[in-house]
């Protein structure tokens, strides 16, 4: 029975990859090869090209690469993911956060002042959100809410292995909470459109959670329901950070002060900031 060491299996996933049209296939084989060895991080097989593989170790990889032509995405076949440089779970109950969500936070940290406290992320998910403006802001009293239990539950997760402590409630928007009682609220709420969910990605439509990415039929069911909210449920100069699609920038309504529009690295308007005067 022929031994495969790292580099054989790695050469082997890519090339199997490509012949199956499966994106990024180099990604893929390091993303899986890495964690059925259970190394840190994929550069880990760099230095170890040449170590064999146990054949207990093969037939997990051979598992998980059939997963993959099946266009599972690699996080949830691995059960994790990165977020700024933080460790986090992801399942099918949480989307797998993106990079436009990294500048997100990255907004949201250069906005957030010393006296604005008190911050939600709405629409949390996995907490990805709430555990990186924990572990970069300090000291914040920081909520998490999501209407989904089941996300919530790994939230939980995320919030427990990253060694913060973050508040979860489990409601519909920000119908929980009392007038006046964030200093920050941000969200990454649904955002395509109906008519563009069958147009996705299969390792999207028919993995992440639909409710977390369906819109409605304009993409702005979510931004109806928070922005008017949100004038509410926030203190005086408070703020509101969002993430949105594309057609949202022209189409949001609100009472609120719009005090910058992000553009992401495709040119595209991606963060959206309002202040209630």
């Amino acid at each position: 029975m022929k031994t495969w060491t790292v580099l054989e299996l790695l050469n082997w996933a890519e090339d199997y990859f490509t012949k199956h049209n499966i994106p990024e296939p180099k990604t893929s084989a390091e993303w899986l090869l890495s964690t059925v060895l259970n190394f840190d991080n994929r550069l880990e097989l760099y230095t170890k090209f040449e170590a064999p593989v146990s054949e207990t170790n093969l037939q997990t990889f051979k598992k998980y690469i059939i997963r993959r032509l099946n266009r599972e995405p690699v996080q949830y076949i691995c059960g994790k993911t990165s977020f700024f440089g933080f460790p986090i779970t992801v399942n099918r109950n949480v989307l797998i956060p993106r990079p436009e969500t990294e500048l997100l936070v990255e907004k949201a940290t250069e906005r957030i002042t010393p006296e604005q406290v008190k911050i939600l992320d709405l629409c949390t998910g996995s907490a990805a959100i709430a555990v990186a403006l924990a572990k970069l802001l300090g000291n914040k009293k920081i909520f998490a809410a999501d209407i989904s239990y089941p996300a919530l539950q790994t939230a939980k997760q995320n919030i427990a292995a990253n060694g913060t402590q973050i508040h979860l409630i489990n409601g519909d928007m920000l119908q929980p909470f009392k007038d006046n009682s964030f200093d920050v609220i941000i969200s990454n709420p649904p955002y395509i459109k109906t008519a563009d969910m069958a147009n996705l990605e299969p390792e999207i439509k028919d993995n992440e959670p639909l409710a977390a990415l369906d819109g409605g039929e304009e993409g702005l069911d979510a931004y109806k329901k928070i922005i008017p909210a949100a004038e509410r449920v926030l203190k005086n100069n408070g703020l509101l950070i969002l993430e949105i699609g594309p057609v949202a920038a022209q189409n949001i309504q609100t009472n609120l002060t719009k005090i910058d529009l992000v553009e992401d690295l495709n040119h595209l308007p991606r963060i959206l900031i309002l202040k209630k005067s």
